[in-house]
């Protein structure tokens, strides 16, 4: 049981936003909103699980945005049900904020003809009705604060031939509104709302999140929140290891559930912004210690944080930041490497290591001594650094570069060869 707790209480954390917007237009006077789930709770021993529905007013100016009746399509994974169960589901009394309670979903029904992948299990929350109702009665959605208004409370239960059974925790479970485009060619479980337009004050106006005669385009943005309970992925260790402009990650997992892989990322002296370095594939479902690493070369002089991003075969994914930040330092003495490639056609690479703040100057020469290019002619801070060389203007011959660096009372100078081959 409290194996069975604790993937609930994952389902507790999970946050998944929804921001709808449509064009502005005559049809639906520009309206945008946000739909949220949220505040999951478990009961009947983990066969019972409950949510809110909020919507939000989110339209420039503050435009009212006049409530009638919806219709939403939600799916969980299967894969978090047991074997031969299904969901049976209401809409809980007393927990609305609308106006007027005659608008408020009073129903919930389920789809096995999902038209879909086998891993998810469809319902509908709807009901409501705009008979008889105009601006004098509508429920006006909120505006204001994080939520908005409270559309209703819906509680579904697993059961095993009409019995009550809790949920399993094979998997981190997922709970979603249905996105569109429709799955499997069915335009059926596309989530629809409805609305009244500011004037005249009896007119509504049906909108479709998608399918046929759509006029709105539903965005989403998944937010899978991390939690504290045992994991689809259990991280042991995470470090790293520096050696002059090289970073090397490793990372050490005791078990791994369902597991896609990890994406490494990196982020530059604090920034918040994150650039993609790679891809390092998962174990899948292992219940044995693995090892993995990632080598970030040729840094510049900096501090960087680093995380991953584990991803499941469902999408869904979790963040693991290395604790440390990482500084690359200046190098302790000048130096200049070996082009590269070499030979090379038509670019190469140089890179040269400055201990003190410097004048450098990177020239190229023929065989007859004769200057050929002015590769690096600047003033640059303490550092490692690398610039690349194209000759593709020149002949295939053997050249060389003389680097000339000035700084902290220090003078370095030396030369090296290198061979374009065309």
């Amino acid at each position: 049981m409290k194996i069975i707790k604790y993937i609930f209480s994952a389902l507790y954390l999970l946050l998944i936003l929804f921001i709808l917007s449509e064009p502005a237009s005559a049809n639906n006077g520009g309206l945008t909103y946000k739909l949220e789930i949220k505040n999951f709770e478990i009961l009947q021993n983990g066969a019972e699980l409950q949510f809110d529905v909020y919507l939000l007013n989110t339209t420039p100016g503050g435009t009212p945005f006049y409530y009638a009746s919806s219709t939403y399509w939600l799916w969980i994974n299967r894969n978090v049900m047991p074997p031969g169960s299904t969901l049976t589901g209401t809409i809980l009394a007393n927990n609305c904020q609308l106006g007027n309670l005659a608008q408020k979903p009073s129903a919930i029904t389920y789809s096995t003809n999902s038209g879909d992948a086998a891993n998810r299990y469809y319902f509908r929350i709807s009901g409501g009705s705009s008979t008889g109702i105009d601006q004098s009665t509508a429920s006006v959605i909120s505006t204001s604060g994080m939520d908005g208004t409270l559309i209703c409370r819906a509680s579904v239960v697993c059961r095993v031939s009409g019995t009550p059974t809790p949920f399993v925790s094979d998997f981190d479970s997922d709970l979603s509104f249905k996105l569109p485009p429709a799955i499997g060619g069915n335009n059926n479980f596309n989530s629809i709302f409805s609305y009244m337009l500011p004037a005249p004050a009896t007119s509504f106006t049906n909108m479709t999140f998608s399918g046929s005669g759509a006029s709105a385009s539903l965005y989403s943005d998944n937010v899978h929140m991390g939690t504290d309970i045992p994991l689809p992925v259990e991280l042991a260790a995470f470090t790293s290891a520096i050696y002059e402009r090289t970073v090397t990650l490793n990372w050490t997992t005791s078990s791994e559930q369902n597991n896609s892989g990890f994406e490494i990322e990196r982020s530059f002296n604090n920034a918040s912004d994150w650039t993609k370095l790679s891809f390092v594939q998962g174990a899948g479902t292992s219940a044995a210690t693995k090892n993995y690493s990632y080598i970030d070369r040729g840094l510049n002089t900096g501090k960087y944080d680093y995380r991953l991003k584990q991803i499941d075969f469902n999408g869904n994914y979790k963040y693991y930041s290395l604790t440390n930040e990482v500084e690359v330092g200046v190098p302790d003495k000048y130096s200049i490497s070996q082009n590269y490639p070499n030979p090379f056609n038509p670019t190469t690479k140089i890179n040269y290591d400055l201990p003190y703040d410097s004048r450098v100057s990177i020239k190229l020469y023929d065989m007859t001594g004769r200057e050929v290019a002015d590769i690096v002619n600047v003033t640059q801070p303490a550092g490692y650094y690398t610039v690349q060389f194209n000759g593709a203007n020149m002949a295939s011959g053997t050249y060389f570069y003389n680097i000339i660096a000035e700084g902290g009372n220090n003078k370095f100078v030396t030369t090296k060869k290198m061979v374009l081959i065309k």
